[in-house]
């Protein structure tokens, strides 16, 4: 996150990039990150592979709800990938092809909307090729000036407070839901009881019928990573 120099008016206006992984469950968590972020009056960059962007828009309702914010765009890049590529098939082929394919692409985007804001890398068990990849990425967060987890202290709290032994700058934003609409409600915005849609794929609501037959507080809803 960096400041701009070149006029008054975003001198003061910190500019911010955020890249989530090229999956439903990081993008979901960052739209909400970012949608804080546009609360607090920051200057936003959210980069999408054309892709994602592409279920975004036919899926889900981010370009109406992030049109109220002046000072966030959505901006893309290419995954790279053949046009006949299914984003749910391997995860770390998209990565891959970003890493390798993609890379120039974005260091160039990076110049064009300047001032560049601050990196935040996402990339990579000594078999397990998406184990490896994800010990890589931690590997580069030396790099930044400070951590955002989207994780909570209860949860997880010795596990924090041995990353702050040596990322003292750590911070944890979770529940990102619930802070949203807190968020809301303290601006009292008609967003305060609105349920947003950050799907990448068409919602299935099949299973609502069954649902709503089970007795109250029956069912246990468990998600993971998304």
């Amino acid at each position: 996150m960096e400041q701009s120099s070149s006029n008054p008016a975003s001198a003061t206006t910190p500019h911010v990039l955020i890249f989530p992984c090229p999956a439903q469950g990081h993008v979901n968590s960052m739209l909400k990150l970012a949608e804080l972020l546009s609360l607090a009056g920051l200057k936003l960059f959210f980069l999408n592979t054309n892709r994602i962007q592409e279920r975004l828009t036919h899926f889900a309702d981010v370009e109406a709800r992030f049109a109220k914010y002046p000072g966030f765009q959505f901006i893309t890049i290419p995954d790279c990938l053949p046009e006949d590529y299914q984003q749910k098939r391997n995860k770390l082929e998209v990565i891959k092809s970003l890493e390798v394919k993609s890379k120039p692409i974005l260091k160039r985007l990076l110049i064009e909307t300047r001032p560049p804001p601050a990196r935040t890398s996402y990339k990579s068990d000594t078999t397990d090729p998406y184990l490896l990849m994800m010990v890589n990425e931690a590997m580069q967060s030396p790099r930044a000036q400070a951590l955002i987890l989207n994780t909570f202290e209860d949860l997880e709290a010795p596990i924090l407070s041995e990353i702050r032994n040596h990322r003292p700058k750590t911070y944890t934003i979770e529940p990102l839901h619930k802070l949203l609409k807190t968020k809301h409600r303290s601006i009292k915005t008609q967003e305060s009881s609105y349920q947003s849609l950050n799907s990448l794929w068409e919602v299935d609501r099949s299973c609502i019928t069954w649902l709503d037959t089970q007795p109250s507080q029956s069912v246990l809803y468990i998600s993971v990573n998304n």
